[in-house]
């Protein structure tokens, strides 16, 4: 506050008594950041350097900015978290079954190497004296195909003729292009081109890790062989710059041809696999490729088919070699099949089959299990041999093994077995070498068991307790179930099926918790989280064994907590707005112990006396918050936020829209408590509810707002920035509702003195024992009672005046605002200076003064709610009246003198002296001198 002398200097700077004008610091304004919509970023016409510009252009300050860079850098913190969550759940699958695909290549491709062995074997061994045969076979089979295509008529045959010319002239051509091609494959008169890529697109032999181009390459498809080819610089003879040579020469049954996806790193490529060698080549075009891999297609599908002539017609295979005639394998000769059992490993066997069906009917299994085990060691080195007495052998171990195992799985379904016992009948059916039929008969077993624990429950209407009932039910047996399983299958390939097994049989639980709890017309929203906090605890039972199934449990339960959070939401609107309807906004203090300040510190020192609607919106979020720690999960977090927003918005817009509605009583005439005021159908409000109506969304925007902000960011471990936008927001309506009431009581202090009806006109003198007006008189009153704090009545401790304000309003900052718009109303509105006919408002000797007079005891008498502001626009009113009673003075009149500055002050002191303690309320706010 400013000293004595500032205030004397303040006085007679005026031109007549009025204050100096100050400079007023504006606040700063701040300005909103969008939140990031990760939906956007997945759209495919999505542009970031579009997306940043459009965001940046309506941000204004520098703290949005990086408010919005902070919500972009959790957003892609989350999106790698997620990401990295898939790698590490797909890596395991994904390697599985890379290794099992280069396994099976590399068996196929040594299959088929070991098969053109043979092949080439049995046609060595064929004589000479077969080479007649087979020549004469194939000319008949010759003459036979002529025929059948000279059943159209001679040009058929000579289409034929010229087709063979062709493939003549580009067998010659191949043979005189390529250097040394006839010592690497010697001519074969059936032999021609299929496909030729040294017209048309460029082939490259690429890196098989890296695909980078190694050497160009023309590859010649033969019907026989692939031919691969490539260019070198000829130093020694300068005729032809370059020679074509041998890269690689391969018969088309000893390789596999294999297609490749187009990928960033290579596109248009296959490769070629001859074990243990896989080349890959790529083509500069996708036609060069698809042509190629077209023409191997091809020649697969005609070996096939004639692969399939020639078993119906009982022809041999053609197959070229060293000379230029085709050669048939010879067919193997029947040996006979031998084992090489001894005696007396013979007679056990065969002697077998009668003590296990001795040893089953007197149910010893544990020693029918032995003797089977026994013979499957002698039998083990003679896995290759297959002679009668050993499929006899087999057969008979075979029956009785499966025999025994159905017997001994009967015995693990029983549901009274104990641990041991399982233990036992595993372990047999292991050593009988069925583990996974072991595996299932176990876990069908516990499934039974669990179903029928599971029907044994009653449900008699209270369903917290059957829901805590059944997962105590459901997780016992699932963490002893694993126990029995660790203890009975040591190898640790036989996870993953008791794991999809847990799996199932969570699944099945949640159906039975979804329908018991999630139903339409299931319980409310704190048994639903009684419910699942019972859920919660009760998986904790499996982490004793090994097994994190929390995050299937967030999974199955994900989508119901969302639909029942979404309900929430809509019953916590419909009790604020009714809340809101039957609030006669009258003071309730909200205590802590209201709060609940053992679910979160952070909202637990709300004091603020406010009125009952308030009251309810802050249980509700207590209630919310309390129950939202059981089930919190990041999953979770947007229909969290949601039902946040929802009390908040539909409390703020609910009293917007209630203040808009009802007319103010300007009259205020009705008193709290009184029918009128507690009638739902009332349309007026008292300056004393209007403030409490103020200070409820004050309390709401400053205070509940930001500490269940806190608490969110707490729980969650990141920023709510949603919870900062709804703050920007609803400080916005805060603001507009303010002025709204700011200007509602401008029009009640109008009505006392309103500065466009005050006569100022007056030409008479002035006396020295002036007095400010009545109507100034009047208004300071009106301010005096708003200041009024509440008075003691019979029937409570503080009964407010209808006209007064709230005191957790801050009145003394409210008058403040009050003040200056009563000023700017003065300086600003036209009405204000002009008369009723819409000329230039007149002031006389007399009237100027009087104003001047006025002014310097308002500001006097209110000095503790007038800013500095308000004192300059006082100022500019007192220099404007003066102005005009100037230029309004008629020429070569008498103008008397004007009163000076210390007149003014000394009228002032002796009014103050006067009628000062009719005002007590502002003496007490002024400053101390």
């Amino acid at each position: 506050m400013s000293s004595t002398r500032d205030r004397e200097g303040r006085r007679d700077s005026l031109p007549t008594g009025s204050p100096p004008k100050k400079d007023a610091t504006r606040p700063s304004q701040s300005s909103d950041a969008p939140p990031v919509d990760i939906q956007q970023f997945s759209t495919p016409d999505f542009v970031p350097q579009k997306y940043v510009h459009s965001v940046l252009t309506n941000l204004s300050t520098e703290d949005a900015v990086r408010t919005f860079h902070t919500s972009l850098s959790l957003t892609r913190d989350a999106a790698a978290r997620d990401l990295q969550r898939n790698v590490y759940k797909n890596y395991p699958d994904f390697v599985r079954i890379s290794k099992e695909i280069g396994k099976l290549e590399a068996d196929l491709l040594l299959l088929r190497g070991l098969m053109g062995e043979v092949r080439n074997v049995v046609g060595g061994l064929c004589g000479e004296k077969e080479d007649a045969l087979v020549v004469e076979n194939v000319s008949v089979e010759r003459e036979d195909s002529e025929l059948g295509d000279g059943g159209m008529g001679g040009g058929g045959g000579l289409v034929k003729q010229g087709e063979e010319e062709t493939r003549r002239t580009q067998m010659k051509r191949l043979y005189s292009a390529v250097e040394g091609l006839t010592k690497v494959l010697p001519p074969w008169p059936d032999r021609y081109i299929l496909r030729d890529t040294s017209v048309g697109s460029q082939f490259w032999e690429v890196h098989a890790t890296t695909y980078k181009p190694l050497v160009p390459v023309t590859l010649y498809l033969l019907v026989d062989t692939l031919l691969v080819t490539t260019k070198k610089k000829n130093l020694i003879s300068s005729k032809k710059a370059s020679r074509e040579v041998i890269e690689r020469c391969w018969s088309l049954n000893d390789v596999a041809i294999i297609d490749m996806k187009d990928s960033i790193d290579v596109t248009n490529a296959f490769k070629v696999m001859r074990h243990p060698d896989t080349v890959v080549y790529r083509s500069e075009s996708g036609d060069g490729k698809r042509g190629f891999l077209a023409a191997f297609k091809r020649w697969v599908e005609e070996k096939g088919q004639k692969k399939e002539v020639r078993m119906e017609t009982g022809k041999m295979p053609e197959s070229p070699t060293k000379s230029d005639k085709p050669t048939l394998p010879t067919l193997p000769t029947k040996r006979k099949q031998t084992d090489t059992l001894t005696p007396s490993e013979a007679s056990y066997l065969l002697s077998l089959a009668d003590d296990l069906d001795v040893l089953i009917a007197h149910r010893d299994f544990e020693q029918a299990v032995s003797l089977l085990t026994k013979a499957r060691t002698i039998l083990a080195p003679l896995a290759t041999q297959d002679s009668p007495r050993l499929k006899q052998i087999r057969s008979m171990l075979e029956s009785r093994k499966q025999t025994l195992a159905k017997l001994v799985s009967l015995d693990l379904a029983n549901p009274v077995a104990s641990k041991v016992q399982v233990q036992s009948h595993i372990g047999k059916l292991l050593r009988l070498g069925l583990g996974s039929a072991a595996r299932d008969f176990f876990l069908s077993a516990r499934t039974e068991v669990l179903r029928h624990k599971i029907r044994s429950l009653k449900i008699d209407g209270d369903i917290p307790s059957y829901i805590h009932a059944l997962a105590a039910t459901v997780f016992r047996l699932l963490r002893n179930t694993a126990e029995w399983y660790d203890a009975s299958f040591a190898d640790d390939t036989m996870s993953a099926g008791f794991v999809q097994w847990v799996r199932r049989e969570l699944e099945y639980f949640a159906l039975i918790v979804r329908k018991q709890v999630f139903s339409d017309a299931g319980p409310s929203w704190e048994e639903v989280v009684e419910c699942l906090g019972h859920v919660v605890e009760s998986a904790q039972q499996l982490r004793d064994v090994g097994l994190e199934m929390g995050f299937l449990m967030e999974e199955l339960f994900e989508g119901d907590v969302r639909t029942a959070m979404e309900a929430y939401a809509n019953m916590s609107r419909e009790l604020v707005m009714k809340a809101l309807k039957k609030d006669t906004f009258s003071t309730v203090t909200v205590m802590s112990k209201q709060i609940n300040a053992e679910s979160d510190p952070a909202i637990s020192d709300v004091l603020t006396p406010v009125s009952p609607s308030v009251a309810e919106c802050v249980n509700l979020l207590n209630s919310f918050l309390e129950t939202l720690q059981a089930i919190v999960s990041l999953p979770l977090y947007p229909p969290t936020v949601l039902v946040i927003q929802s009390i908040f918005t539909t409390y703020a817009n609910s009293l917007t829209d209630l203040v808009r509605e009802m007319p103010s009583n300007t009259t205020n005439t009705i008193e709290l408590g009184s029918s009128a005021a507690t009638n739902t159908k009332a349309t007026v409000y008292t300056t004393y509810q209007r403030s409490i109506q103020l200070v409820n969304l004050t309390t709401l925007v400053t205070d509940i707002l930001p500490k269940t902000n806190g608490a969110l960011t707490r729980l969650f471990q990141r920023p709510i920035l949603e919870l900062d936008h709804l703050h920007s927001h609803l400080q916005t309506m805060l603001d507009s509702l303010t002025s709204a009431l700011i200007s509602r009581e401008l029009s009640h202090l109008l009505q006392y003195y309103d500065f466009s009806k005050v006569d100022y006109t007056s030409n008479g003198g002035i006396l020295d024992s002036a007095k400010p007006s009545a109507e100034i008189m009047r208004a300071i009153n009106h301010i005096n009672i708003l200041l009024s704090p509440p008075k003691p009545n019979i029937n409570s401790l503080a009964a407010p005046s209808p006209t007064s304000l709230h005191p957790s309003l801050h009145p003394v900052q409210f008058l403040t605002s009050l003040t200056k718009a009563l000023f700017e109303y003065m300086s600003a509105d036209p009405k204000c200076w002009k008369s009723k006919i819409g000329e230039r408002r007149r002031f006389g000797f007399a009237g100027v003064q009087q104003l001047i007079l006025d002014i310097h005891f308002f500001l006097r008498i209110c000095e503790g709610v007038v800013s500095d502001e308000g004192v300059s626009l006082a100022n500019e009113v007192c220099e404007r009246a003066l102005r005009t009673y100037f230029e309004g003075s008629e020429a070569g009149g008498i103008k008397a003198g004007l009163k000076g500055g210390d007149w003014y002050d000394k009228r002032v002191d002796d009014v103050m002296a006067m009628v000062g303690s009719e005002f007590p309320e502002l003496l007490r706010v002024r400053p101390a001198p």
